[in-house]
């Protein structure tokens, strides 16, 4: 799905949950004069990404989703009962938002002039046929929140000092640090960013921070610098089911006037634990798709 998904976000839908984003619109802007670039946005310019083209014509977001994430089989064990012992197999159980458009409290992201003609000419880019590259499609880490927005599992290893995410989508791994002291040093970069935690009660809070380059929060650019402070407190919460529920603040002054937060839920699957291959670099290869996905390399915020 990664590359395919990049060139030709939503077939998914929009999420169910509070705090995700909402669906795109319906209508849209009339196309763009042949040659337009996506330069000199206004400041009043629609942010909502173009219709969505289908991944898979004839199936509805809400049917993809359960197809990816299906009916929880009746017998499977229950996680721990510990609170602070997360372990297990954990797959988002929204429909995949491919822009956060609103906060939890159902508010936009509170952009800065900056942040919002970034995003604006990421949207108009794809509008008129030429959406920016970026580090997933180059099978880099996609970042924290992008991570684990995808529709497919993950599982998560505890010990005494750390957590491991390990996800199916883009070979993906997280590290969360309980001992600070065992973390990477302070200026140690890299593209998923440092991850420390500690519990406050029920809730294990963990801050990530050290991208070694900006980074994007979902598939149409919604973006953070590479100084962005991410912050997400995580619980395990039982309501009819288990499930994780992690509020996300993102701290980034470059693109935001002060910090908002979205929240996600990600529903406990035991039957998921063993995750499918997923190979990114083959897709890449696949002398059947354009090298480039249909993406573009994306130029300095100052061009002009």
């Amino acid at each position: 799905m990664g590359l395919a998904l990049l060139a030709a976000p939503a077939a998914q839908g929009q999420p169910s949950g509070p705090g995700v984003s909402g669906a795109p619109p319906a209508g849209g802007a009339p196309p763009p004069a042949v040659g337009a670039q996506p330069w000199d946005i206004p400041e009043n310019a629609d942010l909502k990404p173009p219709p969505p083209k289908e991944l898979h014509p004839g199936l509805s977001g809400k049917r993809l989703l359960a197809q990816l994430v299906p009916p929880l089989p009746a017998g499977l064990p229950d996680p721990s009962p510990d609170p602070h012992n997360l372990e297990g197999a954990w797959v988002h159980d929204q429909m995949l938002g491919f822009e956060f458009q609103h906060d939890m409290y159902d508010n936009p992201p509170p952009y800065t002039a900056r942040g919002h003609k970034l995003l604006a000419r990421r949207v108009k880019a794809q509008g008129i046929g030429k959406p920016y590259s970026n580090a997933a499609a180059l099978c880099r880490p996609p970042g924290v929140l992008w991570q684990q927005e995808i529709n497919y599992p993950f599982v998560l290893l505890q010990s005494k000092d750390r957590l491991e995410l390990l996800f199916q989508d883009y070979h993906g791994r997280e590290t969360i640090y309980l001992d600070p002291a065992k973390a990477p040093p302070a200026d140690h970069k890299s593209y998923m960013g440092v991850s420390v935690g500690h519990w406050v009660g029920d809730t294990l809070v963990v801050v990530t921070k050290g991208m070694k380059i900006p980074t994007l929060l979902d598939a149409v650019g919604t973006p953070a610098s590479a100084d962005a402070i991410i912050t997400q407190r995580i619980r395990k919460v039982h309501q009819g089911h288990w499930f994780l529920e992690i509020v996300t603040t993102i701290d980034d002054p470059v693109y935001y006037t002060h910090p908002w937060s979205l929240m996600q839920t990600f529903a406990w699957r035991p039957d998921m634990e063993v995750l499918e291959e997923y190979d990114c670099e083959t897709q890449i290869g696949d002398k059947s798709v354009p090298a480039d996905a249909g993406l573009v390399p994306e130029p300095p915020e100052d061009a002009q």
